[in-house]
């Protein structure tokens, strides 16, 4: 998070964002920054399919 509050916790096995401020700008070295409203937010990680099986996306 480069501007705004936001808690990253896990409840059940699973990956939320809490953002706290009225907005939370989330930014990565390869990809668009995306502002995320007050609010929960799932965290999901993203897979691919290759004929071995599933793999986690890794930037």
């Amino acid at each position: 998070i480069s501007d705004g509050v936001a808690q990253l916790y896990e409840k059940n096995g699973i990956l939320y964002l809490q953002v706290v401020s009225e907005t939370a700008t989330l930014t990565h070295e390869e990809h668009k920054a995306i502002e995320l409203p007050y609010g929960s937010w799932m965290v999901r990680i993203q897979r691919e399919y290759e004929p071995q099986g599933w793999r986690y996306v890794a930037d």
